[in-house]
């Protein structure tokens, strides 16, 4: 079967509290009310005392606080102790869980929280038990219907009232005993939201003719009023269209201004649809403890199979995006570690100069570059035969008169060959004289070979020529 959850407060007629004076609804001089849930709670510090409720589902848990003057207490399912557990908290803490039951077989069961510590306390803040409709593999849905749409049908008793506290601001009491609400819905679960207080009357609830007859006044046990509390609750209903009629203080039918109110506020119809997709995921309190009283879909009854596909989809698209990008990590890698793997290593080179290139050494050698291309040896044009040649001649000296410079030729081995240039003949061309004396100096002399700024060659002596003396 599809399970969902359904939460109810302290306050609810769905919880019988026993004995009834050991228990106090929201205790007056308590300074910590407003840290409970709706601000409300049922405490008690008599031993034995008991809070009971009977339910049509596979699940159930309590919610309380825990306090430094709370003690034990235990939790039983159709009579069977499950859990035992302390409310002894250094510290207060709240909306804490005290103790719960999972994995029941479906259909009815009642639970029971007993109070077994000896002059210590333990509250009870609310309670969220799992139903289970439909078939496995389906899906919950469901739908609120407010007291102010025509799907509820009020008779001429009831009135109309609004405010903030209300679902969707709006409701409609009574006093008039044996007032009727009626409503069609197709479905296989409702419940009934209204108001607890303490001069609320009972009622009772009808579905396809079968009958059960219920307290708003919260069994006596109401101190203050109470909204958007649960007031009924059935399930396993069947696929189908059902009629549910709503009688206000039955006891009194007929009668006008009892002083006794009926409220109804809202309902609420289940559904299970689909099959094919869905999982039978289980339904987990916190689910149901996560928002107010104050009619969400999550704290009455949030579809857990709904719940188990968005977290699955959600896990699933995490893993695939982890995976994908652990794929894409080790291609890369992969790649790069492939690529420096063919690149040639690097090693210092001196520069290619080309004088040290082989076609540019040794002239007279066929030489080829480094793409095979040849380069033929030099080709020098022969000179004449004995031009400039020197052969086994002693080393002399010439003087060029005119130049006034000496040529000095040392002997070379008679298989040598010395290639030189003719000199030119003539006059060295010479500059023209200054016309004005330099300051500090006289003027050189007009074929001198002077230039500002270089040392001047020491003059030649004039020859001297002596003719003998006649004796």
């Amino acid at each position: 079967m599809a399970s969902f959850n359904v939460s109810l407060e302290d306050s609810s007629p769905l919880i019988s509290y026993s004995p009834a004076e050991a228990w106090t609804d929201s205790p007056e001089n308590d300074p910590l009310v407003q840290s409970y849930s709706a601000s409300s709670l049922h405490a008690t510090s008599a031993q034995g005392a008991t809070a009971t409720i009977t339910f049509n589902g596979t699940g159930i848990w309590f919610f309380g606080g825990r306090r430094p003057e709370y003690g034990s207490y235990t939790l039983s399912i159709d009579g069977q102790t499950t859990s035992n557990g302390d409310a002894n908290a250094a510290v207060p803490v709240f909306d804490q869980l005290l103790a719960g039951a999972s994995n029941l077989g479906a259909g009815m069961h009642t639970a029971v929280l007993t109070n077994t510590g000896s002059e210590s306390g333990l509250d009870l803040d609310s309670v969220v038990f799992e139903a289970a409709i439909g078939s496995s593999g389906q899906s919950i849905s469901n739908q609120t219907i407010d007291d102010a749409q025509p799907q509820i049908t009020f008779s001429s008793d009831w009135k109309a009232n609004t405010g903030a506290e209300y679902m969707q601001n709006t409701l409609h009491f009574t006093q008039n005993g044996g007032a009727t609400a009626s409503m069609t819905f197709s479905g296989e679960a409702v419940a009934i939201y209204g108001t607890v207080s303490p001069d609320h009357s009972d009622f009772s609830v009808a579905i396809d003719g079968k009958t059960t007859t219920s307290g708003a006044g919260g069994g006596g046990l109401a101190r203050v009023l109470h909204a958007q509390t649960l007031l009924y609750f059935a399930s396993g209903l069947g696929h189908g269209q059902h009629n549910l009629l709503l009688t206000a203080n039955p006891e009194h039918a007929g009668q006008q201004n009892t002083g006794a109110f009926m409220d109804v506020d809202a309902m609420r119809v289940y559904s299970a649809t689909g099959g094919s997709n869905s999982n039978n995921a289980k339904a987990n309190p916190s689910d149901s403890k996560s928002s107010s009283n104050n009619g969400s879909s999550s704290r009455h009854g949030l579809s857990s199979e709904s719940i188990g596909i968005i977290a699955g989809a959600v896990a699933g698209a995490l893993v695939l995006l982890g995976a994908v990008a652990l794929i894409l990590f080790f291609l890369v890698r992969r790649r790069n570690r492939r690529k420096r793997s063919r690149m040639p290593l690097q090693s210092p080179r001196s520069p290619d100069l080309p004088m040290q290139r082989p076609e540019m050494t040794e002239p007279g050698v066929r030489r080829s570059d480094s793409v095979g291309r040849s380069f033929p040896a030099p080709v020098y044009n022969p000179r004449p035969a004995g031009y400039g040649a020197i052969s086994g001649q002693a080393a002399r000296t010439s003087r060029d008169s005119d130049a006034g410079s000496i040529r000095s030729i040392q002997s070379y081995d008679s298989s040598s060959r010395l290639i030189l240039d003719p000199a030119p003949k003539g006059r060295i061309p010479r500059p023209p004289p200054p016309t004005v004396a330099r300051s500090g100096g006289p003027a050189p002399p007009p074929w001198s070979d002077y230039q500002e700024g270089q040392p001047i060659r020491p003059f030649r002596p004039p020859d001297l020529h002596l003719s003998p003396v006649p004796l």
